[in-house]
Order: structure tokens, then C-alpha cells, then sequence
């Protein structure tokens, strides 16, 4: 019985540790700024065949923001894999969707636009990072926040509907997962970790 109320209290300390671990603000701005790295690439690329070796203002924002998105997300992510080996919850698959698409769609929606605009323009300079700030606002508050061409490459994208292993009664949910795996089918187990509303990274546990 002891037994029985300590695994008990266990479990719920792990539902409260879950459901507070969110990302925080300087990981979604990270994700954000490294969903764009294509587009920071072909700009610098477009402003240095323009003017050979002259390394103007977009170019050298474009390399900062380069090198903090890439750098925040490489931290992001191996905390959190870390913290999902260590402290994730265990997942049965019942339904998966593959939503590698998204990438595409963002890709053909988000940052393709901004790369015929010249950057050499002030006001055109001015106004792109205003709406990427509007855009910003949106990524980092919506599940936008796992759709990432650069991030893509490496983990793939699922809409799954799954049971949580731990819980009593085995209850059925759904979310949104990344994991760097190519292939999931019904029935496979994964270990995860929520990064907000139904958003959640998962590493792949071998089949019972």
C-alpha cells in the first residue's frame, strides 16, 4: 500500500514538473531567428554579389542573428533531449501524421517574400524588421514554434494522438511532436517532454 501511494506521489510531482516546463522566452526567440537562417543566408549572399567584399549593415545583422539562432537552439535542444532521457513521460502511439509539409508552407509563406525587397533601402530595411517583429509575436505564441526549416532537417514533425503511459487509465491525448526520426508508426513508444500547449519533443524508446 505504501508502495502503491509512493509511486502515486511520484507520478504527480512528474505531472507538475511537465506542465511547468515551458519554453522559455529566449528559446522561442531562438527558434524563431533560426527558422529564418535561409532567409539571412540569401541576403547576405545577394548583398555581397551586389557589392564583392563590403559587408554593409543588413549583412552584418544577418550574420549576428545567424550565429544567435544557431546557438540558442543548439542549447534548447540538448537541454531539453537531456531532460526528456532523464525525466520525460513515457507515450504510446495510437494515430500519426506526418507534418514535414508545414516546413514547405512556411518556407513559401514566411521567407521567400522577404527576399526580393532591397535591403540596401532604409525605409525597406526598417519596415522588413518591423514585420518580422509582428511575426515574431505570432511564432512564439502559436505552434509555429515547431515548424523550422533549419530544425526540420534534423526532426521531423508528427501530429499524434497517443497514450500517456503513466497515467492512470491510461488516458488518450494529442499533440504536436518533434523527434529526430523519419519514420513513426502506430504502436511505436517515444519519451517527451511538453514545450507548451500540446507542443512536445520526443526521443524514441525501442518497442516492448
Amino acid at each position: 500500500m505504501i508502495d502503491i501511494l509512493e509511486i502515486d506521489i511520484e507520478h504527480q510531482k512528474k505531472d507538475f514538473r511537465m506542465k511547468n516546463n515551458k519554453v522559455n522566452l529566449l528559446a522561442r526567440l531562438s527558434l524563431f531567428l533560426s527558422s529564418y537562417i535561409p532567409l539571412f543566408i540569401l541576403i547576405i549572399i545577394k548583398q555581397w554579389l551586389s557589392n564583392p567584399w563590403h559587408f554593409g549593415k543588413a549583412t552584418l545583422s544577418m550574420m549576428s542573428l545567424i550565429i544567435a539562432g544557431v546557438i540558442g537552439v543548439f542549447i534548447f535542444i540538448t537541454r531539453v533531449s537531456k531532460q526528456t532521457k532523464v525525466d520525460g513521460i513515457d507515450i504510446e502511439i495510437v494515430d500519426v501524421k506526418n507534418k514535414n509539409s508545414e516546413s514547405i508552407s512556411y518556407i513559401s509563406t514566411y521567407i521567400i517574400p522577404f527576399l526580393f525587397e532591397d535591403f540596401n533601402n532604409v525605409f525597406v530595411f526598417i519596415a522588413v524588421i518591423i514585420l518580422l517583429g509582428v511575426i515574431c509575436m505570432i511564432y512564439i505564441h502559436s505552434d509555429l514554434l515547431l515548424i523550422n526549416p533549419i530544425l526540420n532537417i534534423f526532426y521531423s514533425i508528427y501530429d499524434l494522438t497517443f497514450y500517456d503511459s503513466h497515467k492512470q487509465g491510461r488516458k488518450l491525448k494529442n499533440g504536436i511532436i518533434i523527434a529526430n526520426l523519419k519514420y513513426l508508426e502506430e504502436g511505436d513508444s517515444l519519451r517527451v517532454t511538453p514545450l507548451g500547449n500540446k507542443m512536445y519533443l520526443g526521443i524514441y524508446l525501442q518497442n516492448k
